[in-house]
């Protein structure tokens, strides 16, 4: 049996009106997905002078006082939230409940920004 689709942002739908950002979510939110997303934010958010508040619906995000240059910083921020709410969510692969781990905010967006700036290196040559 597979698992329904995981949430994800769907950056195609992004728009921008009076400085409010709406993108629609996609896949299927397991349960408590969006008060993990909620939860995770909180942890992850810094005071920011880019943008005001980030409010979460069913199937969309919607993000106030956005200001120009903030979006590349708005973007990893969001799917930082999402890739954790859905990682830390995932079945454990034994059949029981989601497992829910509690990894220190700062280590995970370590980690990821390591990821990050490691898909900046070139393609190693093939070797013949």
């Amino acid at each position: 049996m597979t698992s329904p689709a995981q949430r994800q942002i769907a950056w195609n739908t992004a728009d921008v009106h009076d400085g409010t950002l709406t993108v629609r979510l996609t896949g299927s939110a397991s349960k408590g997905w969006e008060q993990h997303f909620k939860s995770v934010l909180g942890r992850l958010m810094r005071p920011t002078e880019g943008w005001h508040e980030i409010r979460l619906a069913k199937r969309s995000i919607k993000v106030s006082g956005v200001r120009a240059g903030s979006e590349g910083d708005l973007c990893h921020l969001l799917e930082s939230v999402g890739l954790q709410a859905n990682a830390d969510l995932q079945p454990n692969g034994n059949g029981s409940e989601p497992q829910e781990t509690v990894q220190d905010p700062g280590e995970a967006l370590d980690e990821r920004m390591t990821k990050t700036f490691r898909s900046f290196a070139p393609e190693p040559e093939p070797v013949e």
